[in-house]
């Protein structure tokens, strides 16, 4: 990527896509919070991966309106269970936040992408050293846990259940399969993703069967 005259957040955006490598990105997260923006529309709107997003310009279109802190965006769509669209309005939006991401954000005050796991790389055995942890409100709010609830119910998922196993200083996040439907091992890719919206990006997901795993918890 070329260099950015002073980490200029409108230099950054003036980026093609083609040159937003890693250290673009990473200069983006630097400075994306610090910056307001205009609301494009009063209220989020349902994106083309069917969740809902506020869409926010950081554009001289739109920075003659009344603008709003990032933070305080942030806690909105905390509070909503919405993500972030900047600047829907161009070809390709600048940048697109799960609600994952907004919660580390205001957990860690950093922006990390998502860490799923393959179920085959997990392997559990009795007497091991992972312990299973009570799903308390600290490491899923209420808040979050009902908006994920809320799309599971949508996809007839009416009872999931979770299981939080802790090896030294890490936490995995594990699925019932079963309390899922039994979906094909083929589509576990792809519910991670869309659960992995909802939770905070440095939480690893998967999804497990309950056979020979401690007892699952209710979500």
């Amino acid at each position: 990527m070329k260099t950015v005259d002073n980490n200029s957040f409108e230099n950054l955006l003036s980026v093609s896509l083609e040159e937003r490598d890693q250290n673009w990105e990473q200069q983006f997260f630097t400075n994306c919070k610090n910056q307001k923006y205009a609301l494009i529309s009063e209220s989020s709107e349902i994106g083309p991966d069917g969740f809902s997003y506020l869409l926010i310009g950081h554009d001289k279109n739109y920075l003659d309106r009344q603008t709003e802190s990032f933070v305080d965006l942030v806690n909105w769509c905390l509070s909503k269970g919405v993500g972030i669209v900047i600047n829907p309005q161009k070809e390709y939006p600048d940048y697109i936040f799960t609600l994952g991401m907004l919660w580390h954000f205001a957990l860690n005050g950093v922006f990390k992408k998502s860490n799923l796991h393959q179920a085959e790389k997990f392997v559990f055995l009795p007497g091991d050293s992972a312990k299973k942890v009570q799903v308390t409100n600290d490491l899923i709010p209420d808040a979050i846990r009902s908006f994920l609830k809320m799309f599971l119910n949508q996809q007839n998922v009416i009872e999931p259940k979770i299981l939080v196993l802790k090896q030294e200083k890490h936490l995995d996040f594990i699925f019932s399969l079963e309390s899922l439907g039994s979906p094909e091992e083929s589509e576990h890719l792809g519910i991670c993703e869309a659960l992995s919206w909802f939770l905070p990006t440095h939480y690893p997901i998967m999804i497990l069967s309950e056979v020979g795993l401690p007892k699952f918890d209710r979500l």
